[in-house]
């Protein structure tokens, strides 16, 4: 097989074209023009590049913020792909004048968090999945720190590992939030967890603190709830000893 040449390419390029694939589909069902006044403006960041001042195109950071709605993706993972796939870059945009966003000016641009992204986080009924590993990079900060009454951790992945371990350990769980506050850079969430263990069920109500960063990004999960009480009271002999220790105390 020989070197494939110029018109080779053209042809693969003109073959991807003619059978739309999903992004081509989706870029001409959207009146794009009508987002043309942020193009137009533009945004200028705070740093110099060369002596001059780096132009960020609004209209690509608003593509990639679709696709990262569409796809479910992290910021790492869209800049990747839109360096690695054609069909991506095509769809932003791109052209060899235009500079590639990286992951943290997408991050810069994302919308901030809100009630109704928080309660999606923290809901979660029996025989449904859990939030993806990819949904919890897109709203933590890779350098998070989580921490309940039984565990500390630093760092999404282990974050993430702490949630997939509580899974493993559960015949099923339920979550479900309550109340939630909003104000500025931190939230509080009320919920209601339910952890099905060999035939029982433990309920445990409780609360999240959450820390957020410049960027959007929770840099701080604390959970506060009763471990102790929910997770012994319900078993034959201890449970009525931890009752009693617990009237002992309040007494």
């Amino acid at each position: 097989m020989g070197q494939r040449g110029f018109s080779d390419e053209q042809q693969r390029v003109a073959k991807l074209r003619e059978k739309k694939p999903v992004l081509k589909r989706l870029s001409e069902s959207i009146p794009w023009e009508l987002f043309h006044s942020l193009h137009d403006r533009g945004y200028t960041q705070g740093r110099k590049i060369n002596a001059v001042r780096k132009r960020i195109d609004l209209l690509i950071i608003f593509k990639m913020l679709v696709l990262l709605q569409v796809f479910n993706l992290s910021d790492e993972e869209i800049e990747f792909l839109v360096n690695d796939r054609r069909s991506f870059e095509e769809f932003v945009g791109l052209g060899v004048v235009n500079a590639i966003q990286d992951a943290t000016t997408v991050a810069f641009f994302r919308p901030p968090l809100t009630e109704a992204t928080l309660r999606a986080l923290f809901t979660k009924p029996y025989g449904a999945p859990t939030p993806s590993a990819e949904q919890c990079r897109a709203e933590y900060d890779d350098a998070v720190h989580f921490q309940d009454p039984t565990q500390e951790k630093q760092g999404i992945e282990a974050y993430i590992a702490a949630q997939e371990g509580l899974m493993k350990r559960c015949d099923d769980i339920f979550l479900e939030p309550g109340a939630v506050a909003l104000d500025g850079t931190t939230a509080f969430v009320e919920w209601t967890m339910g952890l099905k263990i060999k035939g029982n069920e433990f309920i445990y109500p409780g609360t999240t603190r959450l820390r957020i960063g410049a960027d959007g990004t929770i840099v701080d999960h604390r959970d506060y709830f009763d471990f102790v009480g929910p997770t012994f009271a319900p078993v034959p002999v201890v449970g009525g000893f931890v009752r009693w220790l617990y009237r002992r105390l309040v007494s």
